[in-house]
């Protein structure tokens, strides 16, 4: 469908780093999507206009706890308002989270949630997204790391009664050839 996009974004983070572990933060984003052409109806791309404009304002904690835990949590909202009338605009609740728990040298176990909004291009219709994802990286071998998680994500449509899952995993290898290049292998 050609759905080919510019996009702008700038995102501004005020971080207080306390003599403890703990972060306080807030963040504003600031991303303009502009499509080069309007949707594909069949003919020619005359449809509807998927330009829109999304800000996203957030405020969190990020913590460390003696190089066992570390992680942030944000709260906030999401307005993504689009220059077509015909297309509906999408006020969300915003949160992102991620702790990574490393138990020994070599081991890493991480958890990342996130919701935010999104959009469907093949029916021009706008998303919130909730997901969460597990991780573990293991060090196998000197330079030799396994890697592997689990994924969940959900869309719910906001004009229609739409809702989708998905779920995914997968498994790889990397080596770390250098500290600035690594080779990896995943399915």
């Amino acid at each position: 469908d050609d759905g080919d996009f510019d996009s702008t974004s700038l995102r501004g983070v005020i971080r207080y780093e306390a003599a403890t572990d703990w972060a306080p933060f807030a963040s504003l984003q600031v991303t303009d999507y502009d499509y080069l052409r309007a949707a594909h109806t069949g003919t020619a791309y005359n449809g509807v206009r998927r330009d829109n404009i999304v800000i996203r304002a957030l405020g969190g904690v990020g913590f460390a706890y003696h190089t066992v835990f570390i992680g942030n949590a944000a709260l906030g909202q999401e307005w993504r308002k689009y220059d077509d009338n015909s297309v509906s605009d999408i006020t969300a609740a915003s949160v992102e989270g991620s702790i990574k728990w490393l138990p020994r040298r070599g081991t890493s176990l991480s958890f990342d949630f996130l919701r935010r909004s999104d959009e469907d291009n093949s029916i021009n219709n706008g998303a919130v997204l909730t997901g969460a994802e597990l991780r573990l990286e293991h060090q196998l071998q000197r330079d030799l790391y396994l890697k592997t998680g689990v994924e969940w994500e959900n869309a719910k449509f906001e004009v229609t009664d739409r809702e989708d899952d998905t779920y995914s995993g997968n498994l790889g290898l990397y080596y770390v050839l250098n500290p600035r290049f690594q080779l990896e292998g995943s399915y």
